[in-house]
């Protein structure tokens, strides 16, 4: 929902800026461009996730048929949705126009080489595929001592990551959007970055050693610390760091951060929230269509409709995709998966 908030307001920023930039809008407006933040915590809690998850196919030693199972998973979860978009936007949006970049994205490997994807937020599937391809490589990393502070070393090092890469993205030492990074080498090095902090944040869970970060202080600093930074110009770090410690204290069910997150309304908006991050494009490019009729007498109350209109346009054609396209092909791919194939029938057979 944050990105959908980032894309709304790139889009009537110019409309802001026509109000008089007054403070208020100044610190809005750094508030929503950090939108783009919320693909970190999503690579972060993918690493946290799948660590936790999937660690049963790499704890012992690297084996093709694991490898091949983890892909496949990985696969059926991210695949038939983005290509249902990528089609969407050759098809539609470009109208059949830049097909070496719409090829290439069919293999989620544009990043690779240097050509954009065929929608733009698509990097971040592809920077997120590639890292699956890779990411034996990464568990064994994650585990490669017994160290008790090797945990706190892979979440420092991921920080590393991150800030080198927004220095060389920026080409400055700071920034105030120092991880709006999404082409190229760059971006694939930020998910590996957040990749390397959600598993050190694993690590950190799988030996307890959070406890303190689950009472009613450290919940209430962990808040303050995220919404004060996503106020902050050139605070990307601290946000990234901050978010760190909220998964570590939503694991336990009796922190105040955990029930909050734990209500129905978050259920739901993480339920579609990968369609969601899918479609919101789309939808801000068709708004190009109709924002004269919304913005011919201009005046700030209309940005707010328009914002209403936008996210609930938004919410309603993920919901649909998810219950009615993406959970059915899921489902359907998940039945065939599991199925004996024909060669393998056949030799039981023998």
């Amino acid at each position: 929902l944050y990105v959908v908030i980032l894309h709304y307001y790139q889009y009537i920023e110019y409309y802001l800026k026509e109000t008089g930039g007054s403070k208020l809008n100044e610190y809005l407006t750094i508030f929503c461009m950090h939108g783009y933040l919320a693909v970190d915590v999503f690579f972060i809690l993918s690493a946290f996730v799948i660590t936790l998850s999937s660690k049963k196919y790499f704890d012992q030693s690297f084996e093709l048929k694991n490898y091949k199972m983890f892909m496949q998973k990985r696969w059926i979860r991210i695949y038939p949705a983005y290509l249902i978009i990528a089609i969407y936007g050759y098809v539609v949006v470009e109208n059949f126009h830049r097909t070496p970049n719409f090829i290439i994205s069919l293999t989620l490997l544009n990043l690779l080489f240097g050509l954009s994807h065929i929608l733009g937020h698509l990097w971040s599937l592809g920077a997120e595929w590639i890292t699956y391809l890779l990411y034996p490589i990464f568990y064994k990393f994650s585990m490669l001592t017994e160290s008790k502070y090797w945990k706190y070393l892979l979440i420092i090092l991921g920080l590393i990551v991150l800030y080198i890469v927004g220095v060389i993205w920026n080409k400055r030492i700071f920034s105030e959007y120092m991880l709006e990074v999404f082409q190229g080498y760059p971006a694939l090095f930020r998910c590996f970055g957040d990749y390397l902090i959600g598993m050190g944040a694993y690590l950190i869970y799988r030996e307890n050693k959070f406890t303190n970060l689950t009472n009613l202080l450290s919940s209430i600093a962990i808040a303050l610390l995220i919404i004060s930074a996503l106020f902050i110009p050139k605070a990307d770090l601290v946000v990234v760091v901050g978010c760190t410690l909220l998964i570590l204290n939503i694991c336990n069910d009796k922190s105040i951060l955990a029930k909050l997150l734990a209500s129905r309304v978050i259920y739901f908006l993480g339920l579609i929230s990968y369609p969601l991050y899918l479609i919101n494009s789309l939808v801000f490019l068709q708004f190009d269509r109709i924002h004269v009729v919304l913005m011919d007498s201009f005046n700030i109350y209309n940005i707010y409709v328009l914002g209403i209109v936008f996210t609930a346009l938004c919410v309603g054609l993920a919901t649909l995709f998810t219950f009615y396209i993406e959970s059915p092909i899921i489902s359907f791919l998940n039945s065939v998966a599991k199925r004996p194939s024909l060669f393998r029938s056949s030799n039981s057979g023998k």
